[in-house]
């Protein structure tokens, strides 16, 4: 099953592997530096949603380089809420506890949050295609 593999299976699989564990790594940082609130107004942090996702993305790489089809479904399932749910959360919780801090002129978190963005459509419509849901069956 390895040889009929398409590179773009493969790419997204290595890409979901360091993603999800960049979001495991980075909500851990984000822990040990800020605790369990973040902002001044003792807001709970999504670090709970963020090592979920790291774990989801990392075993749905791994699914994926495995060619497995349940790991192909979970990787549209969850790209799903991360639009809904974690993009919009996140930038609330910038615009309200960051604002005086950071120089938005400066931020990168709309640079991150449009990265996201299109990592998500590439991984939905990559995933949807005919062509690829038949290598998983």
């Amino acid at each position: 099953m390895e040889n009929n593999q398409s590179k773009g299976i493969k790419i997204f699989g290595i890409l979901l592997i360091t993603w999800g564990t960049a979001t495991f790594l980075l909500a851990v940082l984000n822990y040990l530096v800020c605790g369990a609130y973040s902002g001044y107004n003792k807001f709970p942090s999504s670090l709970p949603w963020e090592l979920l996702y790291g774990v989801i993305f990392i075993s749905g790489g791994i699914g994926l380089k495995k060619q497995k089809s349940w790991a192909r479904k979970l990787t549209i399932f969850v790209i799903v809420p991360l639009f809904v749910i974690i993009i919009p959360y996140s930038q609330f919780t910038y615009l309200t506890h960051f604002k005086g801090y950071v120089n938005p002129k400066l931020s990168l978190a709309p640079v991150f949050e449009m990265i996201r963005i299109a990592f998500g459509v590439s991984l939905l419509y990559f995933f949807t295609r005919p062509k690829v849901k038949e290598q998983f069956k």
